[in-house]
């Protein structure tokens, strides 16, 4: 299993692992990956996992085509979590909270999931 680990500052285990959502609800895990690998034409699914919780990013780029209308928060929120509802489905990963951020729009715990940022 490839995911990247590492310790935050009160001693938690993050493992982190990033998904590329490809056509419909399917997805390609990147391996080694970083805030490079983010392309404005695709969506991405980002799992934070530590020792009690698990979260999921969902990030959509500016360009991306994955929902009609990107500027409408409710259709990306939608999409956000029907990808995820899917993805832990299929994958039989946990996840507690979902977040669905547009490029451009990323909170700041959202980049610790790069180690480069």
């Amino acid at each position: 299993e490839d995911e990247d680990e590492d310790e935050d500052e009160g001693g938690k285990l993050h493992s982190k692992r990033m998904f590329e959502v490809k056509e419909g609800k399917v997805w390609e895990e990147l391996t080694n990956f970083d805030s490079d690998d983010l392309w404005s034409e695709r969506a991405y699914i980002i799992v934070d996992r530590t020792d009690d919780a698990s979260e999921a990013y969902v990030w959509l780029g500016s360009a991306c085509n994955a929902v009609t209308e990107i500027q409408d928060e409710e259709a990306c929120s939608a999409f956000g979590k029907d990808i995820v509802v899917a993805f832990t489905k299929k994958t039989g990963l946990a996840v507690e909270s979902i977040q669905t951020i547009r490029e451009g729009e990323e909170p700041e715990e959202f980049w610790d999931c790069f180690d480069l940022g």
